[in-house]
């Protein structure tokens, strides 16, 4: 039981201490034939001698800000997106390429302010893996003993509950924090 406790409470260590180089803000990528430096830092995105700013809200709409002034906006709903510009608006590249540019340098599918875990899911395998690895013997009984008269579960199926009940806390921390 404690060695269980000292690897999940290790696992979580591990974990927290995971963090980025001060020069992994700046990014370089290739995306339709056109070439991007994104400085995360700043929140700019540069292309063809450009250099746009952008922001996000939060909920999912990312807005660019030429040197003109001029506004252009992508809005992204789960795998659902679209975007605009105003008039004066001239750049090269339209606002879906730039959200792709900005995608592309985050390293992944998500970008500065989308979430793709789910919190609540993580919460309840957290729960249900604490539940399964620190008493598998009352976990054992609520889904098999009670079937049966008199049965106690055996070494190898507490071990498995253990095991499972750290796996989905794993996958609960990763969930919750994605």
């Amino acid at each position: 039981m404690r060695r269980l406790v000292l690897a999940l409470a290790a696992t979580v260590a591990l974990l927290c201490a995971c963090g980025e180089r001060a020069d992994s803000r700046l990014r370089t990528v290739e995306y339709g034939g056109r070439t991007y430096e994104v400085d995360q830092e700043n929140q700019t995105i540069s292309f063809d001698g450009v250099v746009c700013a952008y922001s996000t809200d939060g909920g999912g709409k990312v807005t660019f800000t030429a040197p003109n002034g001029a506004i252009a906006y992508w809005q992204q709903s789960g795998g659902i997106g679209h975007g605009g510009w105003s008039e004066d608006w001239q750049e090269a590249a339209g606002p879906g390429e730039l959200m792709n540019a900005l995608k592309s340098a985050s390293g992944s599918a998500g970008w500065a302010g989308e979430r793709s875990g789910n919190p609540l899911l993580g919460l309840m395998l957290l729960a249900v893996g604490a539940f399964n690895a620190l008493v598998p013997k009352a976990a054992w009984y609520l889904s098999h003993g009670w079937r049966y008269k008199d049965a106690e579960p055996s070494e190898a199926a507490l071990a498995v509950g253990r095991i499972s009940g750290g796996a989905a806390m794993l996958l609960g921390i990763i969930l919750f924090f994605v």
